[in-house]
């Protein structure tokens, strides 16, 4: 996620950030929908698919772009040119450069919480030398009964 500045529409024009996970500096869009739905019907098999898609119910057709039905639904990348560019732009190790960015990015450390939980205040205790030397007990409750069983 990326912030950037905006002002707002007070007197005094205080900058505020506010997250824009769309920020063009950011974007990589090595295709347009428009391509896409060209390179698919220009592939026979997805033309075939779209053609015959009562017969695919692993499809779906949404404003002319062939989907695979999954959730969410993932556009049909027929074999070609195309598929090689975004094989390309996406490798092995993004998830680990992508999280190396996101943990030097300076804004994301600042306004992104950590979703890790702290420590706890326990303590280990060392086990007793012999028997009934240490007694614990674990409190929990009140416990209000419910009338399904």
């Amino acid at each position: 996620m990326k912030l950037r500045n905006q002002t707002s529409n007070d007197k005094d024009d205080t900058a505020i950030l506010t997250p824009d996970t769309l920020n063009k500096e950011n974007r990589i869009i090595p295709i347009s929908t428009e391509q896409l739905i060209q390179v698919q019907q220009n592939d026979n098999y997805a033309k075939n698919i779209l053609n015959n898609i009562k017969h695919y119910k692993h499809y779906i057709i949404n404003n002319n772009l062939l989907l695979r039905r999954t959730n969410p639904p993932v556009p049909y990348l027929p074999q070609g040119d195309l598929r090689k560019t975004i094989l390309n732009i996406y490798h092995d190790t993004a998830a680990n450069d992508i999280d190396s960015y996101v943990k030097s990015c300076i804004l994301c450390a600042q306004f992104n919480p950590r979703r890790q939980k702290t420590p706890g205040t326990l303590k280990p205790i060392q086990p007793p030398d012999g028997v009934w030397q240490l007694v614990s007990m674990d409190f929990h409750g009140p416990i209000t009964p419910t009338t399904q069983r």
